[in-house]
């Protein structure tokens, strides 16, 4: 799993000079990079979870708005945005969707028209709803609605990085370590070089600014095209 003290190994065998430390410490390091890196690779790659709402309730409706309903996060996170919502069954069925599925072949036709004939309503029934994300953690559902239902929402990582996907480690890496590169980049342009016991060395902060510009464009680049594993999402 990706941790921090693997991106700061990485850091150090990057860009640590011979005989001396970065100017940062680590809990520096771990520091700048979640108030920046995290929270950049969150734009493109937010953790997609799910609540069950229960619009019932007086604790989740928002005082003096009718159908408007808090959010909260059992962990505690941010949440981004709000990929959509799924009522329970009832809205379907009043909309002639079959209680269940075909008992034999036979049934299939008829089943399968049902079905079709219910979807066919839904965009002109009384239950076709739309809902909007009202920042920070508020939703608002039309027509007015009071059941049950699953929101399926964006959230913050975890600090710790237990959210990132596997698939997506190594290009967390690379822009932690080009975010961080620039930032050093430009600490060390103020100066031209630092003392060690071999004498001075030069600093070369233009150069490490620009080759960490040049690893972020490209991680960008890869965050704006790529795109995480199908995650199926079954909605009967």
């Amino acid at each position: 799993m990706l941790s921090w003290s693997l991106i700061t190994e990485r850091i150090h065998d990057e860009l640590s000079l011979p005989f001396q430390q970065l100017e940062k410490s680590d809990e520096e390091i771990v520091d700048y990079l979640k108030r920046n890196a995290l929270r950049k690779f969150e734009q493109y790659f937010p953790q997609k979870w799910r609540l069950t709402l229960n619009c019932s309730r007086a604790e989740v409706k928002v005082p003096g708005r009718r159908s408007e309903f808090y959010l909260f996060d059992l962990d505690e996170r941010q949440i981004k945005n709000v990929v959509n919502f799924y009522p329970t069954a009832g809205p379907g069925l009043m909309n002639g969707q079959p209680w269940f599925g075909p008992w034999s072949v036979g049934e299939v036709p008829e089943w399968h028209l049902k079905q079709f004939n219910a979807n066919l309503l839904q965009p002109f029934s009384n239950f076709a709803y739309t809902h909007e994300f009202i920042p920070p953690n508020m939703l608002r559902i039309s027509p007015i609605f009071s059941g049950i239902c699953v929101v399926e929402y964006e959230r913050s990582h975890d600090t710790e990085l237990s959210s990132i996907n596997p698939e997506l480690e190594d290009i967390f890496i690379d822009l932690s370590l080009s975010m961080f590169m620039m930032m050093i980049g430009r600490l060390r342009q103020k100066y031209s070089t630092t003392n060690t016991p071999f004498g001075d060395i030069p600093l070369n902060g233009d150069l490490l600014y620009n080759d960490g510009k040049e690893i972020f464009d490209r991680t960008i680049e890869l965050m704006r095209m790529g795109s995480l594993p199908n995650i199926v999402f079954d909605h009967g």
